[in-house]
C-alpha cells in the first residue's frame, strides 16, 4: 500500500513538473525576447511624447566639439505637400546628422526594403510601424529641397531605438546605422572622428539660425554662442552671428522695398556695362531672397538660393556693400 502511495506521489510530481515546463516553453516561443527594464529615470518635466528626442539631445550634447548645435522636432515642407518630421538634428564640423528616434519596447523585425517593420511586445502583441529608413530618406530629401545650400554629401542619418528593443533581426543591405540608444554615443563619436571637417563655425551657426525657425519651439539656445561668450573662439571676443528672419517673398516693409529697388537698379546698371540682361546679373526671385535674408558675409551670400559661384565671384562684394550701406542708412534714420 505504501509503495502505491509513493508511486502516485512521484507521478503527481512528474505531472506538475511537465506542466510547468510546457508552460515555460510555450511562453518562450510566444515571445523570444523579453525586454529588460529600463534604468533611465524620466524627469518630471519630460513629456512622454517627446521623451525620446530629449534623451537623444542629452547624449548629443556630450559629444566633443566647440561648435556643435542640436535641434529637436523640425517640421519641413516636403515636395508632396506633407510635413517631414525630423526628431533630432545635429550640426557639427563634420556634417549634418538626422536622427529618427523610436521609443518602443520589444523585439524588432524588418528589412531595408520592407514597407513596414514590426515590434513584438512582451505580451505577444505585434505592432506595425513605417520603415524608419524610408522615413529618413523622405526627411533628408525634404531638407535638401527646402535648403538647397545644404549638400547631400553633408547629411548622415541614424535610426535610434530605445534600450528596451532587441534589433538583432533587423536586416540591412547597406551601412545605414540602426542601433540602440546606449550604442549611439560611441558609434557617433567614432564616425565624427573619421570624417573630414566640412563646415566652418560660421556656416554651422548660419545653418542653425535658419533651421531653428522650423522647430517646435523647444530647442535650447545656441550652445556654441554660450561657449564663445565664456571662451571666445576668435581673438578679440565672441564673433557676432547674423540672425536671419523667416523668408517671406510676398510682403516688404518700406525699408525692404527700398533695398529691393537698389538691387534692381544695381542689376540694370551692371547689365548695361556688360551688355547683357538685368536678369542675367540678378533675377527677380534672387533679389527678393537677398532682401529677405540680407547676407552680411560671403559665407551667408553663398547660401542664398540663386547666388551661384559666378554671381558670388562677380557681384558678391558689391551686393554685400549695398546691403550694408542700406542697413546703416536705415539705422541712422531710426535714431
Amino acid at each position: 500500500m505504501l509503495k502505491v502511495l509513493m508511486g502516485c506521489f512521484y507521478l503527481l510530481v512528474l505531472v506538475v513538473f511537465a506542466f510547468v515546463m510546457v508552460k515555460f516553453i510555450s511562453q518562450r516561443m510566444k515571445s523570444t525576447f523579453k525586454p529588460r527594464k529600463s534604468n533611465v529615470g524620466y524627469a518630471a518635466e519630460i513629456n512622454p511624447k517627446t521623451a525620446a528626442p530629449q534623451l537623444l539631445n542629452q547624449i548629443l550634447l556630450m559629444l566633443p566639439g566647440e561648435n556643435n548645435e542640436v535641434l529637436s522636432r523640425l517640421s519641413v515642407l516636403a515636395e508632396d505637400g506633407n510635413q517631414a518630421e525630423i526628431d533630432v538634428l545635429l550640426i557639427c564640423p563634420t556634417g549634418i546628422y538626422l536622427f529618427n528616434s523610436i521609443n518602443e519596447s520589444g523585439y524588432v523585425t524588418g528589412g531595408e526594403k520592407d514597407r513596414q517593420w514590426y515590434v513584438l511586445n512582451e505580451d505577444g502583441n505585434k505592432k506595425a510601424f513605417k520603415n524608419p529608413l524610408d522615413e529618413n530618406r523622405y526627411n533628408m530629401q525634404a531638407l535638401l529641397r527646402r535648403y538647397p545650400e545644404i549638400k547631400e554629401e553633408w547629411v548622415f542619418d541614424y535610426v535610434v531605438f530605445s534600450n528596451r528593443c532587441g534589433i538583432s533581426d533587423v536586416h540591412l543591405e547597406t551601412t545605414s546605422p540602426v542601433l540602440n540608444r546606449k550604442m549611439l554615443f560611441e558609434t557617433l563619436r567614432g564616425q565624427i572622428a573619421e570624417q573630414s571637417v566640412i563646415l566652418t563655425p560660421e556656416r554651422i551657426q548660419y545653418l542653425y539660425n535658419r533651421l531653428k525657425l522650423y522647430t517646435a519651439g523647444e530647442s535650447t539656445a545656441s550652445l556654441s554662442l554660450q561657449r564663445k561668450a565664456d571662451k571666445p573662439f576668435y581673438k578679440g571676443g565672441a564673433a557676432k552671428i547674423h540672425e536671419v528672419k523667416v523668408p517671406d517673398l510676398t510682403r516688404f516693409s518700406p525699408e525692404d522695398q527700398c533695398l529691393k529697388n537698389k538691387l534692381i537698379a544695381f542689376a540694370k546698371e551692371q547689365s548695361q556695362r556688360e551688355q547683357t540682361t538685368a536678369a542675367e546679373v540678378l533675377d527677380r526671385e534672387t533679389i527678393e531672397k537677398l532682401v529677405n535674408m540680407k547676407p552680411e558675409s560671403r559665407i551667408e551670400l553663398e547660401t542664398v538660393q540663386g547666388m551661384d559661384k559666378k554671381r558670388c565671384e562677380n557681384y558678391g562684394d558689391l551686393i554685400i556693400s549695398i546691403i550694408k550701406q542700406h542697413d546703416d542708412e536705415t539705422s541712422n534714420k531710426r535714431q
